[in-house]
């Protein structure tokens, strides 16, 4: 907010969001919405769905943000040709109150832990298939401890994936549609680095055109993906996460300032164009509104 408002354009202004009670269909008053919240708040979904129908911008695109999630995400993978650890999705541990039995009845019961376990491997990672960032992720190393995770999960649904011993990790964040961010990352001190030679080696440039070509695919605005790197061959252990962790005590200065600047820009270009969220039941384009609203919403 800062960086734009630091900018004095009399047509755009940038402001955390105030909402509330929502009508259907109504307009909203801001000309693009940055996302960064909705993924823990449902009623921000609704709302951010009837802000895209009533012809505002937003990032990232709430209809495909809907319909993503870390399973989803790493079947796309699989889809283009990448790497991926060896996955499946569990069925939840509990459900809704109201059901019983009869409504279960399409679940297999017992899991077959045994099958589960020779195909995935141990050590493995436990993470919900729609989470985000390291909440409630686990790593098990033998039956014993996965089903101690898994019995107190309620009614979450979780991924389990087989554990990559990588070399190194590379996290990449994107902005637009050219503009990318390769990083080494050290997740047990939370530590990133450049390595200016990284996008100049083998892997180097086709993480960045594997992270390019996503857009192709999801047309997000703004996300990260996450690779691991074991005997020369990139893994995607955290392939699309539309929700980036980058705060600003999370990153090096020097980085923070690239995301924010980045996404500033791409936030001030969407707000001063007549283009409009894609979705099925709206012209791409609408008359801009007298006064230009941006607004940007952060997670702290």
């Amino acid at each position: 907010m800062e960086y734009i408002n630091n900018k004095k354009d009399p047509e755009i202004k940038a402001e955390l969001i105030v909402t509330g009670e929502t009508r259907i269909f109504e307009p909203t008053p801001y000309r693009v919405v940055i996302d960064r919240i909705s993924y823990y708040v449902d009623f921000f979904k609704t709302y951010l769905i009837n802000s895209a129908m009533s012809g505002a911008y937003i990032i990232n695109n709430p209809f495909k943000n809907s319909m993503n999630d870390r399973f989803f995400s790493y079947a796309m993978a699989k889809k283009i040709k990448v790497a991926v650890p060896r996955t499946v999705v569990l069925p939840s541990h509990e459900y809704h109150a109201a059901l019983g039995d009869e409504d279960l009845r399409n679940l297999k019961y017992p899991l077959d832990w045994d099958g589960i376990c020779d195909y995935v491997g141990f050590p493995a990672i436990l993470k919900p298939y729609d989470g985000y960032g390291f909440r409630d992720v686990y790593k098990v190393n033998n039956l014993k401890e996965l089903i101690k995770v898994y019995d107190g999960t309620g009614k979450q649904v979780l991924i389990m994936q087989e554990f990559i011993d990588y070399e190194f990790l590379i996290r990449i964040y994107v902005v637009g549609k050219d503009h990318i961010l390769p990083l080494k990352y050290n997740p047990l001190n939370k530590e990133y680095s450049v390595d200016p030679k990284l996008p100049e080696t083998k892997h180097g440039e086709w993480i960045a055109q594997t992270a390019l070509a996503i857009n192709n695919e999801m047309g997000f605005d703004f996300y990260s993906i996450e690779f691991a790197l074991k005997d020369g061959i990139p893994y995607a252990v955290n392939f699309l996460n539309p929700i980036p962790y980058c705060r600003q005590e999370s990153l090096p200065p020097q980085f923070f300032r690239w995301v924010v600047e980045h996404l500033g820009e791409l936030a001030i270009e969407k707000a001063k164009s007549d283009v409009t969220t894609p979705c099925k039941v709206l012209p791409e384009k609408r008359e801009k509104d007298t006064e230009i609203f941006l607004s940007a919403k952060f997670n702290g």
